[in-house]
């Protein structure tokens, strides 16, 4: 096994098991996820949603890259990329249900790469090419940037909230 591989089966399994922690603290403080902040986005909300729509944006890139039955889950039809995402999510346990789902599928996905996998590229329409394991490393890296924004808000309202930890949960499961 490729140790690039171990690294992004790693961060796959840890992503979805902090943002689980994440959305349960959120579950605890209910009225946080809606609530309106100061910054690019209005709430906690727009940010999981924008985490959300970005994961299935750079999935949607991957699909005509690597060869994966995860592209043709319900989830994927959901949302057409092709116009301004709209957030359907009112309440957490909605939005809860389909990033379960996701991560699911992204640990999926990681778990059916292989070692070459991972230098296909992508050419983008300005001519500009990616490989995949950029592609995944930039996923997983936007989600700590975001979460880190959300751990910020609820510091700011004295809540709890060390659900980033990889190490952490790793030794606690």
């Amino acid at each position: 096994m490729d140790s690039a591989l171990n690294i992004y089966k790693y961060y796959s399994q840890c992503n979805k098991n902090i943002n689980a922690n994440m959305i349960n603290i959120l579950k605890e403080h209910d009225g946080m996820y809606n609530k309106k902040i100061v910054g690019y986005y209005e709430s906690i909300n727009d940010i999981l949603f924008h985490i959300f729509d970005v994961d299935l944006s750079w999935f949607n890139d991957l699909k005509g890259i690597i060869d994966s039955d995860i592209f043709e889950e319900e989830l994927f039809e959901k949302f057409d990329e092709t116009v301004k995402p709209v957030n359907p999510y009112t309440m957490i346990h909605e939005f809860e249900q389909d990033r379960i789902i996701l991560d699911d599928l992204i640990i999926k996905f990681i778990n059916e790469l292989d070692i070459k996998d991972i230098y296909k590229k992508i050419c983008y329409k300005n001519n500009k090419t990616k490989t995949v394991w950029e592609i995944l490393i930039h996923t997983f890296n936007h989600q700590t940037h975001h979460r880190g924004q959300i751990s910020e808000i609820l510091d700011e309202h004295t809540i709890e909230n060390d659900f980033s930890n990889m190490i952490r949960y790793e030794i606690m499961k």
